[in-house]
């Protein structure tokens, strides 16, 4: 054992002023001696102490009743046979030693320290009780952990009376080191979290975060934090609320949510329950300059994508489309002009839907490309033999030519084989793009990819008044000789 690994206590009534503990023991007993968590006003109701200062687990004065405070014995843990008593602030407690050493508890550790004298052991009289600085309620509910059965564990209930004693369970297990009883207790009240309808009106949330940090577990505090932004986004809990839990625990992640979601709003509702404060509303004016910026800026210049890929059209032309593809994203949104993170999911979304349109256009068992020359330098010759190199079927469409890249071609749309089973490639000036989608809508062609400068403001505008060809009309950027193959290896 190296030195790191000792402690020195220095105990009452005993001939050793040095005793050496195991570290796992010295770390439980620190536990013990350490300041209690803050209390809430029902628990200063039952008499708490100030907890400023450590307390001996068997100090004399420690949780020691006010002057003529009555003391009282607990009315269902002073039982007959038991063999240890125990003084909790005010309150008697006769339990068995047996119950209070499993997990290897701290009293597994006090109960084998030598005493000088029988006549000086505490514990074993009503006149030299062990005493706890420790909360009766919180005491007597870990006592009905360590004494309940199998069948009365499994059967607490989800509610707030249960939720708070599942606290106190946790908080004072993790105390005293009875760590299956701590897991137990941390276990149920994720459960309770999980299914409760209103978080606020069954658990008490500074409880639980209180148990989360005590017991160090992160998966309840992350649950806890999760279940509080759920209900608020479906109008269980205000966000006012939110702003002000997070910052009486400095919970980063609710005092985020709360103040985006409330500058957000019209300032004039920012304050309708009354609840802020002076300092936290002129945080949302704050807020709100700082995000209209950011709006401007998110406007005026689009994150741009790295072009890294062999685009025909170069990466100026290509950065204008993706451009012009983010303006129409950003008009289609229709929210708050502050609602940055808003705009984005907006964007995102729209980007998402683009790309499952893009796969279903290669998905088609037949393509058809509206554009195409024998002069191999022009885009809609190259993307025609980009058909060919990926192994699609495809046939050109050209009102003269019978050959183009050794396929045979139809002269119109109408003389395809099967067009409601056919992708249709654009590469044709706005005013001939016009025409052909026209068509195209009439025969129910399966999905239409128009190539970035191929359609004007009338195209577009056709396109949005069509139910029909708005949900299945690539165009405003995407090409398929840029972005084709990355989306076929996608849907393998």
């Amino acid at each position: 054992m190296t030195p790191s690994n000792r402690v020195e206590l220095a105990l009452p009534h005993t001939n050793k002023t040095d005793l050496v503990l195991e570290e796992g023991a010295h770390k439980r007993m620190a536990q013990v001696l350490a300041v209690d968590d803050v209390d809430s006003s029902d628990d200063r109701a039952e008499g708490s102490t100030s907890r400023t200062q450590p307390r001996s687990l068997m100090s004399h004065t420690s949780a020691t009743p006010g002057i003529g405070s009555p003391l009282r014995r607990d009315e269902r843990y002073c039982f007959d046979d038991g063999n240890v008593i125990l003084l909790v602030y005010d309150t008697f407690f006769k339990v068995h030693r047996s119950r209070l050493c499993v997990d290897d508890s701290v009293f597994s550790t006090l109960f084998c320290l030598p005493q000088e004298t029988d006549s000086n052991v505490e514990g074993v009289s009503w006149h030299r009780p062990i005493r706890l600085p420790e909360k009766p309620r919180r005491f007597a509910n870990l006592l009905w952990a360590l004494y309940a059965l199998p069948a009365e564990l499994n059967s607490v209930a989800d509610d707030s009376a249960n939720c708070l004693r599942l606290v106190d369970i946790a908080m004072a297990a993790q105390k005293y080191g009875f760590q299956t009883t701590e897991n137990w207790a941390v276990d149920r009240l994720k459960k309770v979290i999980k299914t409760s309808e209103n978080v606020d009106g069954v658990v008490n949330p500074w409880r639980v975060f209180s148990v989360a940090t005590v017991c160090q577990n992160n998966e309840l505090r992350q649950l806890m934090i999760e279940r509080i932004i759920h209900q608020a986004n479906h109008r269980r809990l205000a966000w006012s609320w939110l702003v002000t839990i997070g910052e009486s625990l400095q919970i980063t992640e609710l005092m985020g949510e709360g103040y985006y979601h409330l500058v957000i709003r019209d300032h004039t509702r920012w304050n309708e329950d009354g609840k802020l404060t002076e300092a936290q509303v002129a945080k949302l004016y704050i807020g709100l300059c700082r995000l209209a910026a950011y709006k401007d800026l998110l406007f005026g210049s689009p994150i741009l994508p790295i072009v890294d890929h062999d685009c025909l059209m170069g990466p100026d032309i290509c950065r204008a489309r993706w451009e012009l593809m983010w303006r129409q994203a950003l008009d289609l949104c229709g929210l708050p002009s502050v609602h940055i993170v808003g705009y984005l999911a907006a964007v995102l979304k729209y980007m998402r839907h683009n790309v499952e349109i893009q796969k279903g256009f290669l998905s088609s068992p037949e393509f058809a490309i509206l554009g195409a020359s024998k002069d191999e330098t022009k885009i809609g010759s190259k993307l025609l033999q980009w058909y060919i190199s990926h192994g699609k079927t495809i046939t050109p469409a050209h009102p003269k030519e019978d050959v183009l890249g050794g396929i045979p071609t139809v002269r119109k749309l109408s003389d395809l084989a099967s067009p409601q089973e056919t992708s249709l490639s654009i590469v044709t000036p706005p005013k001939i793009t016009l025409s052909a989608i026209q068509e195209a809508e009439k025969l129910r062609i399966s999905s239409i990819w128009i190539q970035p400068g191929a359609e004007d403001a009338a195209v577009v505008e056709y396109i949005k008044n069509s139910d029909y060809l708005k949900t299945r009309t690539i165009y405003g950027g995407p090409c398929v000789l840029a972005s084709g193959g990355d989306i076929l290896k996608s849907s393998l």
